[in-house]
């Protein structure tokens, strides 16, 4: 398994773009894009090999910077 946690911004294997990992589903992480809607949402490619970009606590920091 993963060490990504819910509210990362994870890579999703090689290539994969980052995502935000949103929701846990049957054992599958749920993915939605960094810049966009949550209306688009997809299971990740690659769920053993979710890279963690930054934790979530990590960009609440930088969202609270620029507040």
């Amino acid at each position: 398994m993963s060490a990504a946690e819910i509210g990362d911004l994870v890579e999703d294997g090689p290539g994969g773009g980052r995502w935000i990992y949103t929701d846990r589903r049957g054992g599958t992480p749920i993915l939605r894009p960094l810049y966009g809607g949550t209306a688009i949402t997809r299971e990740a490619a690659h769920p053993e090999g979710l890279r963690v970009i930054k934790t979530r606590k990590e960009l609440r920091a930088e969202s609270a910077h620029f507040l």
